[in-house]
């Protein structure tokens, strides 16, 4: 099988420094079936050291630890999100300057036809299918859960004062809760993960036409991204994209 990667990340209008990071295979990496967002948490400190530590944690983690067909993905995502976790901390308690640092993070790992997802904050992950855009993950944000409850409506999420608060984020406990995925992943489909500075400005329902083959990866996440930035860019943008072209040999 070929797995296309393309990315598009940028600080965006606003923040003076990216606090995004991200993982896609290079073309010889050992892990071919990996792709990583985690946007560091803007209103503490060093959000960009966090982002960075959780994603090569990860990343570590998978190099120093094979998954194939016979281990439990999931379970082996949760681990790695959890490694990933304890590397905040531990920098977070040796550093006062790193104190209270934090990240989201959205991890999908493609095996064969499925796409396992393992998510902790408010970035997310998509599945593009025959067109349809499908958000996969939810959101942990305090604006989601007063959606939930019914007290402010899906079009006053972007615009609430508190849309910034996270309920769950790496680098705040010592155990953190992971929400666990699995979907299909078939040829042509697109899986999209992305920081909250592309969906607080698009909505990617209203460009499902850009999501055929006849569009390229690259075509895809700089019109994603250069609409973010063009309709506010208040926050860092970052969009990890990949499209399926084949079972896996």
């Amino acid at each position: 099988m070929m797995l296309e990667y393309c990315t598009f990340t940028h600080k965006g209008h606003v923040r003076k420094t990216n606090q995004d990071y991200f993982f896609v295979p290079e073309t010889m990496h050992s892990l071919q079936r990996v792709l990583i967002v985690a946007d560091g948490m803007g209103g503490h400190n060093a959000g960009d050291i966090a982002s960075k530590i959780a994603v090569e944690s990860a990343v570590d983690y998978f190099t120093l630890n094979i998954v194939d067909e016979k281990h439990n993905i999931k379970k082996a995502i949760n681990e790695a999100i959890q490694y990933a976790n304890s590397a905040i901390l531990k920098m977070a308690k040796t550093h006062d300057k790193y104190r209270d640092m934090g990240t989201t993070f959205t991890i999908a790992y493609v095996q064969n036809d499925k796409a396992y997802i393992g998510h902790v904050g408010d970035s997310r992950a998509y599945i593009i299918k025959n067109g349809e855009v499908i958000q996969v993950t939810r959101d942990h944000s305090l604006v989601q859960e007063l959606f939930e409850n019914g007290t402010i409506t899906k079009e006053q999420m972007n615009l609430h004062p508190n849309r910034n608060i996270l309920t769950n984020a790496l680098g705040l406990e010592d155990s953190t809760q992971v929400d666990l995925y699995e979907v299909d992943f078939n040829e042509e489909d697109v899986l999209l993960l992305c920081t909250d500075g592309l969906n607080l400005y698009v909505d990617l329902a209203h460009y499902e036409k850009m999501f055929q083959p006849e569009y390229s990866l690259e075509e895809i996440v700089n019109t994603l991204g250069q609409k973010a930035l063009d309709a506010g860019g208040s926050d860092n943008v970052t969009i990890v994209a990949a499209r399926n072209f084949g079972a896996f040999e």
